[in-house]
């Protein structure tokens, strides 16, 4: 973010005297174009989570000249000054249409799951899904170990829960028998 054009407040108040300034310089001149970045790659893949989005922009990073990328992070090389490096639209875009999210449970129908639970991240609604014949409880807990929510799912039905913004863990159970479980 060095010597951006933006508009400015006229006069003293402002950075210049004008009603533009070309020295616009900082985190706070580059904060803009990475949320801009940040923005198309949600537009890109709608379903990745803000740690993807922070993913994808320190991945597709180029590399800024002068600069040794002397600490290595999970992201690739870094540098105390530039971090990762400048961010790249073109390449983040490229990256978000094949990136495969890190974060959360995307459908639970890996093998011998008998429940599949989606979106993640959902949107306030949550679908649980019986793949199952048979019936079984699901029993729902928040972070801290509380039942926030308890029913029966009759085998291959779908119930829509309505659900607060956080993680939660699903409990199955057929009788005493414990099935799964399952966080989200």
């Amino acid at each position: 973010g060095v010597r951006i054009a933006t508009t400015d407040v006229s006069g003293t108040a402002g950075y210049s005297t004008g009603a533009y300034s070309n020295t616009f310089n900082g985190t706070s001149a580059a904060c803009p174009n990475a949320a801009g970045v940040g923005a198309l790659i949600l537009s890109e893949s709608p379903g990745l989570h803000a740690r993807d989005v922070k993913a994808i922009l320190n991945i597709s990073a180029a590399r800024v000249a002068g600069y040794t990328y002397d600490t290595s992070t999970v992201h690739g090389p870094w540098n105390v000054e530039v971090g990762h490096g400048r961010v790249d639209a073109y390449e983040a875009v490229l990256l978000a249409q094949t990136y495969e999210s890190t974060v959360g449970i995307k459908n639970v129908q890996a093998q011998n799951l008998a429940v599949a639970i989606y979106p993640n991240p959902n949107n306030g609604q949550v679908f649980i899904e019986n793949k199952e014949n048979s019936a079984f409880t699901i029993q729902a807990f928040n972070i801290l170990g509380a039942l926030i929510l308890e029913f029966q799912l009759e085998g291959n039905e779908k119930q829509a829960l309505t659900l607060p913004n956080g993680c939660f863990i699903f409990k199955t159970s057929a009788g005493n028998n414990l099935q799964k479980v399952l966080v989200f």
